[in-house]
């Protein structure tokens, strides 16, 4: 099997570079066009979904949403915070009890509906000035 996967690649790279290819356009476009691209305003999350979010929830989103898809990311007031990577925090989610529903001392907390979670990799967009 695996010799005919790489006679079939052999014998398309020699086609392509002998010009023997013919590249035909999609047929029916109009009546089955290509999916949509994900909008950045679809990988945002807002506080009140974070509360309603488990673990398990915001760990997916967050791992599903990597390059080239847009990252998940947090609207702040200064700016976006978006989400590289996250894992369950060792800070009780009792002991989280903050209006801002973010807790930066030197890590980001995230206050969810069964833990908190600490993000470990984030990159911030700070707003841009009009």
């Amino acid at each position: 099997m695996v010799k005919v996967g790489i006679s079939k690649t052999q014998n398309l790279i020699k086609d392509y570079n002998n010009g023997k290819l013919k590249f035909a356009p999609q047929k029916n476009i109009n009546i089955n066009p290509p999916w949509k691209r994900r909008e950045p305003e679809q990988s945002e999350l807002t506080f009140d979904q974070l509360s309603g979010m488990t673990f398990r929830q915001l760990h997916n989103f967050v791992r599903a949403l990597t390059g080239p898809y847009p990252h998940a990311y947090i609207q702040l007031k200064v700016g976006r915070l978006y989400l590289l990577s996250v894992a369950r925090s060792s800070v009780p989610r009792d002991a989280l009890n903050f209006e801002s529903r973010v807790y930066k001392r030197k890590k980001v907390i995230l206050k969810l509906r069964d833990s908190s979670v600490q993000v470990d990799r984030f990159t911030f967009e700070p707003l841009k000035k009009s």
